[in-house]
């Protein structure tokens, strides 16, 4: 088994057949249930609609990631992609290839069907907190998986899903309300990106018991029903304050909470890197001698801390997502 040591930040995306269970159980039981073919479409032909979508972002033409979503691994109904980012832009992106493609397949293979898409995003630096390690099945066939308490936590926010809410972890909402404060030439579709906030609530294990901020993206883009209007169940937020409130939480959890940080080819690209991470990087270097690792930005980073990179608003706390203790069991 290898581990990195190189920094990283990676986004991961969960995308689930919602209503699933009662599907196949609906069926009658015979030598090729109907719901195996639309399972084996939805495992084959999801991850090529996600693929092909970055080509059909003409508006981002000229931002397309250098890394595009690709399938991490199947896991009972659902397909995990990952990513490792070069910038916070591309997590913008990233979401919005992810909402078109779930809008496109349930338009073109679900519509007939009592099922549909739900997906969870969010974010984990690595090598310190988080792992990415790879395993030899033989001479030609290795596995990359990634582990840690942030991945723990992405899972526990899929439990907040549905056909319309993407729960973000706090770090995918921080990027992108960053990206959000700029004016960038070729961003006309920001508010296909809508972030709403649903209060906060305790999750198992998560930094010592506190409420966790529940942040969605809207893939109805802030319309609302009849019914959410009577209900008043989708309730608007306003970005600045949102952005406000997610910076104050990272401060005021300073101890536990990491605000993300992006190295790209040895360059800090975004954030900062806080020292005392840096520090345990360099003991894992050292107590392994044969690994790689990017030995250039260390230094650098840690001494930038008064100098934020250029055109991104000051970032001045700290770099990954979460603590969590134990480890978290996905399903629907």
């Amino acid at each position: 088994m290898r581990r990195s040591y190189d920094w990283g930040y990676h986004i991961f995306v969960s995308v689930d057949l919602a209503g699933s269970t009662a599907f196949k159980a609906g069926q009658k039981v015979d030598s090729s249930p109907k719901w195996v073919s639309t399972f084996e479409s939805f495992f084959e032909e999801f991850p090529s609609q996600v693929t092909g979508g970055y080509k059909s972002l003409e508006d981002f033409r000229h931002r397309i990631p250098a890394n595009k979503l690709q399938v991490w691994k199947l896991v009972g109904d659902e397909v995990l992609f990952t990513a490792r980012l070069t910038c916070p832009q591309d997590v913008l992106i990233h979401v919005l290839v992810v909402k078109d493609a779930m809008d496109q397949y349930e338009k073109n293979e679900l519509a007939d069907k009592p099922i549909s898409l739900k997906a969870t995003v969010w974010g984990a630096g690595f090598p310190v907190q988080n792992a990415i390690v790879e395993l030899d099945l033989d001479d030609t066939t290795s596995i990359v998986d990634y582990l840690g308490p942030s991945i723990d936590l992405g899972f526990r926010l899929t439990k907040f899903a549905d056909r319309r809410k993407i729960p973000v972890s706090l770090d995918i909402a921080k990027m992108i309300l960053d990206v959000r404060t700029q004016e960038l030439a070729g961003y006309g579709r920001l508010d296909h990106a809508t972030l709403l906030f649903d209060g906060a609530v305790p999750l198992k294990g998560v930094i010592g018991g506190v409420s966790y901020p529940i942040i969605w993206i809207d893939r109805l883009n802030g319309q609302q029903t009849t019914l959410d209007r009577l209900e008043q169940r989708v309730r608007a937020c306003d970005s600045d304050t949102l952005s406000e409130f997610v910076q104050e939480f990272y401060s005021s959890h300073g101890r536990s909470l990491i605000s993300p940080f992006i190295v790209n080819e040895g360059e800090l690209a975004y954030g900062i890197i806080p020292p005392d991470l840096d520090a345990s990087r360099q003991k894992l270097i050292a107590e392994n001698p044969h690994v790689s690792y990017e030995a250039s930005i260390s230094d650098q980073a840690v001494q930038q801390t008064d100098t934020p990179p250029k055109n991104l608003p000051p970032i001045q706390i700290e770099g990954d997502i979460t603590s969590i203790d134990d480890a978290m069991q996905s399903g629907e």
